[in-house]
């Protein structure tokens, strides 16, 4: 009789504790690759992406954006909160509880010309989750995620504020990335030798 009540009352404050768990952080961020176009010269970096678009939530203190046109410095911008009301609870409802893929990306031929995106977020019970992905090959709720951010992103009557740093996603995803897929490397002489072949 007491295992069972034991049992029962473990259950309950388990179940209590999975309902108040929430997403705490998360940050959204869409690059088109290593390469960063300075003056003349192309430069290559393993832990710098070119990040184009970038969107960061921290839970009851703040929601910050970042976008770089091509050719044009970033330009970073503070979210006021009055025009976010309810995200949190948005973001618990489709993230909380839910088994995504690590990458949404082609599984055959498919063209496509856009950003990659990679959304992080951290859970109130410090679990960390990152999915990489191009948005044609999400699910219908990530769909609606970041059609919902991006609709942020590319309003206008946000207040400009000073650079903020990126939060450290952007390097360890930068770093992976790069391991899967580096640059080309640099030529290091504008000379091309010619062997000619043994015959």
């Amino acid at each position: 009789m007491y295992k069972t009540l034991i049992i029962l009352l473990f259950f309950c404050s388990c179940m209590k504790v999975e309902k108040n768990k929430t997403i705490d952080e998360l940050v959204l961020f869409g690059n088109s690759g290593f390469c960063l176009k300075d003056s003349a010269k192309w430069i290559y970096d393993s832990t710098k992406l070119d990040i184009r678009v970038y969107f960061e939530f921290k839970k009851d203190s703040f929601i910050r954006k970042a976008i770089r046109k091509y050719k044009s410095p970033i330009d970073y911008y503070s979210v006021k909160s009055a025009d976010t009301i309810g995200f949190g609870n948005f973001l618990n409802k489709l993230l909380l509880f839910k088994n995504y893929e690590h990458e949404y990306y082609s599984k055959g031929f498919s063209i496509y010309d856009g950003l990659n995106y990679t959304l992080f977020y951290k859970t109130s019970d410090n679990k960390e989750y990152l999915i990489n992905y191009v948005p044609n090959h999400l699910p219908d709720s990530l769909e609606v995620l970041h059609d919902f951010i991006e609709k942020i992103l590319i309003s206008k009557n946000h207040e400009t504020i000073d650079n903020f740093e990126f939060h450290k996603i952007t390097e360890k995803a930068a770093v992976e990335a790069f391991k899967k897929c580096p640059p080309p490397p640099r030529l290091t002489s504008r000379e091309i030798k010619f062997k000619a072949p043994k015959i």
